[in-house]
């Protein structure tokens, strides 16, 4: 089960994502597991991916391998989706056979089990940050801030929630307060998901100065203002209750009797 979330800021890109994972060893049994989910392909390029993990680390370790040089991911777009059907191909493949199934026949079960979907983001300071998403049909979609404005994406369990949270929030930040939005995102989405999103967060970051990791300081800091937050929005809500039934007409005849 995994959530990430891509903020594009004024100084950098943020890639921030949950720490669970679901290893799978047949159609019909997994286990989950806690892991880093955010890695580097080279100097350039952030990496991550929601679905089976299979598919996901036999992508990662093709692109690591080939892509050395490249700044855009205009310029790995074709060798991301050729690695990403052909790496799907391979453990379906393999799947099919564990199980017992001609590897030429359809088995829906099995392939609806090995989806994915990755994630790379790259960062220039002239054209800003960029993302490629493709997802599990082999459809690769680039957002950037030249072209389409997109600078803020969720991708896996529960995006629907975490991209309306995203959608709020139409100003552009600083890597910090990117870092605390995508930060947030994720803690939000944990508390209103039904599906099984698992701690430490963790984020990572692309500026003028390169690929880092954000430290247990850093994440802490986040949790304080998180928990500060969640307290002064529960306090907040309780006082407009009373404003509302200050402004009742009925509340306000059973005070005076």
């Amino acid at each position: 089960m995994t959530l990430v979330v891509y903020v594009s800021c004024t100084d950098g890109v943020v890639l921030a994502a949950d720490s669970g994972f679901e290893m799978n060893y047949s159609k019909d049994s997994g286990i989950m597991m806690r892991g880093e989910k955010i890695r580097r392909i080279n100097n350039t390029f952030l990496f991550s991916g929601v679905g089976d993990s299979s598919v996901i680390e036999g992508v990662y370790k093709i692109l690591k391998k080939k892509l050395t040089r490249s700044k855009s991911v205009e310029d790995v777009k074709d060798a991301m989706l050729d690695e990403f059907s052909e790496t799907k191909y391979k453990h379906i493949i393999r799947m099919k056979r564990a199980n017992g199934h001609d590897p030429e026949e359809e088995d829906e079960s099995i392939e609806s089990l090995l989806s994915a979907a990755i994630v790379m983001a790259s960062y220039e300071e002239k054209k800003g940050g960029e993302a490629a998403v493709i997802s599990d049909d082999s459809l690769l979609n680039i957002y950037n801030d030249s072209t389409n404005k997109i600078n803020k994406l969720a991708i896996g369990v529960g995006d629907t929630i975490a991209n309306a949270y995203l959608s709020a929030h139409r100003e552009r930040l600083s890597i910090e307060e990117g870092s605390f939005l995508a930060y947030k995102t994720i803690k939000d989405t944990m508390e209103v998901s039904a599906q099984k999103l698992m701690e430490p967060i963790t984020i990572s970051v692309i500026d003028k100065n390169g690929i880092r990791s954000l430290g247990e300081e850093e994440i802490a800091k986040f949790e304080r203002i998180y928990a500060l937050s969640q307290k002064e929005e529960k306090e907040l809500f309780s006082k407009h209750i009373r404003m509302l039934r200050e402004d009742d007409p009925s509340e306000r005849l059973k005070n005076k009797i």
